[in-house]
């Protein structure tokens, strides 16, 4: 079952339904009503339109129990800042960026099996973060320094970009990930 913490996206119906068609059962919450069960084999995190930089505190103590568990966790766009600041990271605030741009991948990793080293993917963001102490970087574009990246040791991964309204490249990330929680 994966677990969809909904940050105020207008997007988690397409994250739901592309947990579906890889054969899981989904379950939707907010960040206040978050309920970990055994049941639950992978995390995603939405997008939000909220500017994660002014709430920094109050975000790193909703999420604080990323630093425990042990399944799969993908943030996305916000959800990616919000793993980042559980795990130290700084935040910046530039320029809406809201297009589609050029990602360079530097790892391929589980997320990016089967796609080329630069694929286009939707942007849709005014805040990045650096990468945090204990994760390698993945991606990278002109906008954004931390594109992507994973925890070291374990299978928590971010994207600045939405992979679930990027198209083929994106169902293909999102499903590379649903595959990662059920190992």
């Amino acid at each position: 079952m994966i677990l969809v913490v909904c940050c105020g996206s207008k997007r988690v119906k397409e994250i739901s339904q592309m947990a579906k068609k890889t054969g899981h059962k989904v379950i939707l919450r907010k960040p206040e009503n978050i309920q970990l069960s055994e049941k639950i084999t992978g995390i995603v995190i939405s997008g939000s339109p909220v500017m994660i930089g002014k709430h920094i505190l109050e975000y790193k103590k909703k999420f604080a129990f990323l630093k425990k568990i042990k399944i799969p966790i993908f943030g996305i766009c916000f959800g990616h800042q919000v793993v980042g600041v559980v795990f130290g990271s700084k935040v910046s605030t530039g320029n809406e960026i809201k297009c589609w741009e050029t990602i360079n991948i530097l790892k391929k990793r589980k997320l990016f099996l089967n796609l080329n080293k630069q694929e286009k993917l939707k942007q849709d963001h005014r805040e990045q973060i650096t990468l945090p102490k204990n994760f390698e970087l993945l991606a990278k574009s002109k906008s954004s320094n931390v594109e992507a990246m994973k925890h070291k040791t374990k299978e928590i991964y971010g994207v600045q970009f939405h992979p679930e309204i990027s198209g083929d490249i994106g169902k293909k990330i999102m499903k590379n990930f649903y595959e990662i929680c059920e190992k």
